[in-house]
């Protein structure tokens, strides 16, 4: 996707939200085979940005599950993160040292305030409540050893499937994933469901929390992509 796909948002007014480009070749360890000659580099002087796609362009109305993909790499430094973000809302990231203040489903890597780690998690905020009643959220099942993810690129998958009960929409069926072979096949490391009463449950057609895109902090991306179920 270009980069006139996306609304872009930043945690502080002098921070340089669009990132800039990079080219693969520039990477001395791990280099993306996959996709375009360069990525987005969020690395300096960018600071903490959330980037939405446009509004209008996807519907989270429910009647259809959604899908968000990407290739991502950041490194085990205080505070670093990427994520895949779904029913968010048009707004700057509230806190670099806790996303989970930023409403919305999110999947991605993680390394915590005072450590040198870095591991797969998973945070649902609906302004409110938090899923698992936890703001920094749960470490995703096979994504907890730094060494796996510290400077390499990961190919990450979070799909958002709509739970009807006798014709309502009553919750979310979560499934996140990752690719050792560049999204040509998957490994399923969590499922996820969150019923409609339950902690951190936002409601599909909710006029605020409506968009879908990524965000992140001293981080890279590429091969963004949306995908809605037929």
């Amino acid at each position: 996707m270009a980069i006139t796909d996306f609304d872009f948002f930043k945690y502080n007014s002098g921070d340089n939200e669009t990132g800039a480009a990079k080219a693969h070749s520039d990477f001395s360890t791990d280099v993306l085979s996959s996709g375009g000659d360069y990525c987005r580099d969020f690395y300096v002087n960018t600071g903490f940005a959330k980037c939405l796609i446009k509004d209008g362009t996807i519907s989270l109305d429910g009647a259809k599950a959604i899908s968000i993909r990407a290739a991502v790499r950041t490194s085990a430094v205080l505070h670093n993160q990427v994520y895949l973000i779904a029913k968010t809302n048009a707004a700057n990231p509230t806190a670099i040292a806790s996303p989970g203040t930023t409403p919305g489903y999110k999947f991605g890597l993680k390394s915590p305030s005072a450590s040198t780690s870095l591991f797969g998690n998973f945070q649902a905020h609906n302004g409110t409540t938090d899923y698992n009643n936890s703001s920094t959220g749960i470490t995703v099942s096979g994504m907890s050893t730094t060494s796996n993810f510290n400077n390499k690129w990961t190919h990450l998958r979070m799909d958002v499937i709509p739970v009807s009960t006798d014709g309502n929409l009553s919750g979310d069926n979560i499934k996140l994933y990752t690719s050792a072979d560049a999204g040509s096949s998957w490994t399923l490391r969590e499922e996820i469901t969150i019923n409609s009463d339950a902690n951190g449950f936002i409601p599909w057609n909710d006029q605020t929390y409506n968009r879908c895109g990524f965000m992140l902090y001293n981080a890279y991306i590429d091969n963004f992509q949306v995908y809605l179920s037929a």
